[in-house]
């Protein structure tokens, strides 16, 4: 039944039910007590199934606008959330007038014996439309539980976009240094002659590159790094090493074409003599009763240890928190005073990612922020 039907019954129903009380009335006065009882009868059932209507009524009615309140946007939603309270607050108050009329009729019921089986309809009618009530009840307790829930989560987003814009006009306006370091670098290393790869999309920033081949070329002794991902930054931190003459580069990755592609661009600059290309599938890892796919370690060198760990994988579709087993399953094979840049803090999991390293080891500092990614040194004296 749709609901302008439902309200046309229910006026209906209304007038009936006056016109029984009255009828009735007019036989009690002229002493004719069945046909009495039997419109008050009459009048009590109309005045139930109005009360079944109204309550219909009364929950399609915030049903609908519940509906639409949900698929509206935030500001939509605070600005509404108050009335619809308020409405939700008068439906608890008529469902109480309904169960006060209801415990009323009982009491009228109780006098009307002689009609028992009228009396268990009437009863099992009630019962059905207080279940229903108290049915309609919990959705809208449902309901408010679920709007309060979308709240919050628009709250987070808006956090997070704001966070996005921050980061990103930040980055904007380091652009031009950015692209003067890398021009430096390029020339320090191989001359304006030789075309490099591009950098940007998936691979590591300028910003980066040219903070990673910095600390390369400025490290005391010749450094051992080690990468987990590779790439760009294998082909920089190999020139920056046989610029210096010395230093090894270990690289990890997973993906069978992307060690190809790096292998390759190692072999066009020359610089594969000082670089480590490991294949090293991502496997089930278990730490700390949290399961990672991580990188079958076994095959980094034991005799090596390193000043610099580059930690650009596995990438975030493998699972949350990714690159947090970096820190657990490697710190014995860092040096003190070593290095530990981090790519992609940007993105929520890798900020969840160090500070879980600087609550769990006491030896994590913060060195530098640069534009997408965190350099750390790793203080294992203090640690």
């Amino acid at each position: 039944m749709n609901l302008q039907r439902s309200r046309t019954v229910y006026r209906a129903l209304l007038v009936v039910a006056s016109a029984a009380v009255v009828i009735a009335v007019i036989f009690a006065v002229l002493d004719r007590g069945a046909v009495a009882v039997a419109m008050f009868a009459l009048a009590i059932l109309a005045g139930i199934a109005c009360a079944h209507f109204r309550l219909r009524l009364v929950l399609a009615a915030v049903h609908e606008r519940s509906e639409s309140t949900i698929s509206r946007n935030r500001t939509i939603l605070e600005e509404r959330l108050q009335p619809f309270e308020a409405r939700a607050a008068a439906s608890m108050q008529f469902e109480n007038d309904i169960r006060e009329v209801i415990g009323r009729m009982d009491g009228m019921l109780v006098g009307l014996g002689s009609h028992s089986e009228v009396l268990r309809g009437i009863r099992r009618d009630t019962s059905r439309v207080t279940g229903f009530a108290e049915g309609q009840e919990r959705e809208l307790s449902s309901l408010n539980g679920k709007i309060a829930s979308l709240a919050d989560r628009n709250a987070q987003l808006r956090s997070a976009l704001d966070e996005t814009s921050r980061v990103a006009r930040e980055n904007l306006e380091r652009i031009p240094q950015a692209v003067e370091q890398y021009r430096a670098m390029q020339a320090r290393l191989v001359g304006d002659s030789i075309a490099m790869p591009p950098i940007g999309g998936w691979a590591m920033t300028a910003s980066s590159l040219t903070e990673i081949v910095a600390r390369v070329l400025d490290a005391e002794k010749h450094p051992n790094v080690l990468e987990l991902g590779s790439g760009i930054s294998t082909v920089w931190t190999s020139l920056a090493l046989e610029h210096r003459g010395g230093g090894t580069v270990v690289s990890l990755e997973h993906e069978q074409q992307f060690l190809g592609d790096t292998a390759s661009s190692l072999r066009a600059y020359g610089s594969s003599k000082r670089v480590r290309l490991i294949h090293a599938p991502l496997k089930r890892l278990e730490l700390g009763g949290e399961e990672f796919a991580w990188y079958d370690i076994g095959r980094i060198p034991h005799d090596l240890k390193f000043d610099l760990l580059v930690v650009d994988g596995p990438p975030g579709a493998a699972g949350a928190l990714t690159r947090y087993p970096a820190l657990p399953m490697l710190a014995d094979r860092l040096n003190p005073g070593a290095l530990i840049l981090l790519d992609d803090t940007i993105r929520p999991e890798e900020r969840r990612t160090i500070d879980r390293w600087s609550k769990e080891f006491d030896g994590v500092v913060l060195e530098r922020r640069l534009d997408k990614a965190t350099m750390l040194r790793w203080n294992a004296a203090t640690s």
